[in-house]
């Protein structure tokens, strides 16, 4: 793989920004044409049982020449397979991970911290630096039973980088354009010459944040750091200690110390390898020692508890069930009340304004319509029954409605 290339893309790095800035600007200045032929250096060797892997430099998947030769990368693959040897070896007792390296690319990383955690099940591993074990190179070395690192060496960098240049001003300088066709939104993101889209950036910030929260959550599986040693920035290897993310050794014989006989001028509160090989031997008494044989429960007290297990699931979701109706109603009669604050309720109109109100509305469907109401004789007085009735009704009328009023009770007026 080829470092220049992954230097030109928007991929994340587990690596401290120093090193990728230094790594960016010795691409720009290298001339792949006059570099000369790496020296060999293995990265797996065993000194009297202790097998010695040197993890130097970017890590990053299959360097080329020009990836070795300019930046001394390291390939990651060929540590991977260095871890599995030493697993697999009958003369392999424990292993030292030898570190100066500024992390890498990310492809091949959680694996291989995934292999030294593994391995450290089965064999005791230290991992020790006198110079920098940053980012992917700590995540690794976070895996072993213990990290050491000297005083003025720097580890942590617990986080991930992703960089993306803008070009677009400068190909517009130019006099250039870059028109992009895709078929996805995303799949033009980091392009040269094309500014990212809102979305593009929050779909990399989410990759971003997955990665770092996996890095983390590694760091913590073995060691107890807080959170706030694991924002990304660098510690002497003093500070580090001081925060949990290495004890101190002044040397690399003194790690190697801690491997052969588990004892050294070691600055790390308890005696880090003491606890080491405790917990080998009680992990290897665990493997020897026959499983315990489970005693026969009676069939009533399984039964009990079955079905004490079963009403502890119910009581569990009624009472989820009863917590997300308080919820749901608690939510309502918020916004019930929100709702009446914001909206007083309408004033109600007195008589005289209804009255307005219905004559206003005949007269407009009068005056659109067609129709009209048809006419409507008075209601007329009850007819007078008792002679009294009929004499006060007659000196009420005249004219002719008199004359008719006699005629029809002349038997009562006598006139």
């Amino acid at each position: 793989m080829n470092v220049r290339d992954l230097l030109s893309t928007s991929r994340p790095w587990l690596l401290t920004p120093e090193a990728l800035r230094s790594m960016s600007q010795k691409a720009a200045a290298s001339d792949p044409a006059t570099l000369p032929q790496p020296e060999g250096m293995p990265v797996l060797t065993v000194e009297g049982g202790v097998a010695v892997i040197r993890i130097i430099g970017p890590m990053v998947r299959r360097p080329d020449l020009v990836s070795q030769v300019i930046f001394g990368a390291t390939d990651t693959d060929a540590i991977q397979r260095a871890v599995e040897e030493a697993w697999g070896r009958e003369d392999v007792a424990s292993v030292l991970l030898d570190i100066d390296s500024p992390g890498g690319a990310v492809q091949g990383i959680p694996e291989l911290a995934a292999s030294i955690a593994r391995l450290a099940e089965d064999k005791p591993v230290v991992a020790w630096t006198r110079g920098d074990c940053c980012s992917a190179a700590y995540w690794v070395a976070s895996q072993a039973d213990e990290v050491f690192a000297t005083p003025s060496a720097t580890v942590g960098s617990v986080g991930v980088i992703l960089s993306v240049v803008d070009s677009t001003a400068a190909h517009a300088d130019a006099g250039l354009r870059v028109e992009v066709f895709t078929s996805g939104r995303f799949k033009s993101a980091g392009t040269d010459g094309v500014p990212l889209t809102d979305e593009q950036r929050v779909w990399l910030q989410g990759e971003v944040d997955e990665l770092g929260a996996e890095f983390r959550a590694a760091v913590l599986s073995s060691r107890e750091v807080p959170p706030e040693a694991m924002e990304g920035q660098t510690f002497t290897g003093r500070k580090g200690a001081a925060v949990g993310l290495v004890a101190l050794a002044e040397s690399r014989a003194d790690a190697l110390a801690q491997l052969t006989s588990g004892e050294g001028p070691v600055d790390s509160g308890p005696r880090a390898m003491s606890r080491i090989m405790s917990a080998k031997r009680v992990r290897a008494r665990a493997q020897d020692e026959p499983e315990p044989v489970p005693v026969p429960v009676p069939p009533e007290e399984q039964q009990a508890q079955e079905e004490a297990v079963d009403l502890a699931a119910v009581v569990a979701d009624l009472q989820a069930r009863v917590g997300a109706l308080e919820a749901r109603v608690g939510a309502l009669e918020q916004g019930n009340a929100e709702a009446q604050e914001e909206e007083p309720p309408p004033p109600v109109p007195d008589e005289e304004q209804i009255a307005k109100a219905a004559a206003r509305a005949a007269a407009i469907l009068l005056s659109q319509s067609h129709f009209r109401p048809a006419a409507v004789t008075p209601h007329a007085p009850s007819e007078p029954r008792t002679p009294d009735e009929i004499r006060a009704r007659f000196a009420q009328l005249k004219g002719p409605e008199r004359t008719a009023f006699y005629r029809k009770h002349r038997d009562v007026l006598g006139l």
